[in-house]
């Protein structure tokens, strides 16, 4: 099964299948005033956390599913009904049926940082203001004694933002390296 394409139909979406590889198909099919349509891989976009999604249709509305979600629920048995899938080598585009896996919340958040799949310091922050370059340049610039206050008001940031970085407080996975 790992190397040859085996294709399900999808549960509630009459007219589709999925592949135990990751890909979506629509099927032919006639629609209104009896013309035909031909079936076709459909095309997958990305949502904002990465992850490649189709549109299906049913009743003539659209909905996007997540193509691990759909892939999960038509080959890989979930008896625990857990809720949520994990791309076991991490990769959000492989969604490959022996790359998934029926997770619990905590489990595929735990693996993801084992993976180091969840960066939550520095530049990878959701909420980093700064690149990690800036702070090198703030770093070097306040230790040949530029004002913390100038270099606060030019990057954006608190003057506290600036004194941490001097003083290895914050962003030392980068200034640590200078020491």
């Amino acid at each position: 099964m790992k190397n040859q394409e085996v294709w399900v139909g999808i549960t509630d979406y009459e007219g589709y299948e999925v592949s135990n590889l990751g890909r979506v198909r629509s099927l032919d099919r006639v629609i209104s005033g009896g013309k035909r349509r031909t079936g076709k891989i459909l095309k997958q976009h990305y949502n904002h956390g990465g992850y490649p999604y189709v549109s299906l249709y049913k009743n003539g509305k659209g909905r996007k599913i997540t193509v691990h979600r759909i892939v999960a629920k038509s080959f890989i048995p979930n008896p625990d009904n857990k809720e949520e899938v994990n791309h076991i080598d991490g990769r959000k585009n492989n969604n490959s049926v022996d790359n998934l896996e029926w997770s619990t919340r905590l489990d595929n958040t735990r693996h993801s940082y084992s993976t180091n799949l969840n960066v939550c310091y520095g530049e990878n922050h959701h909420q980093a203001k700064l690149t990690n370059d800036q702070v090198l340049e703030i770093y070097e610039r306040v230790h040949k004694g530029e004002k913390g206050v100038s270099l606060a008001q030019e990057f954006g940031v608190y003057k506290s933002v600036i004194s941490d970085i001097k003083r290895r407080k914050r962003w030392k996975h980068i200034t640590g390296k200078l020491a």
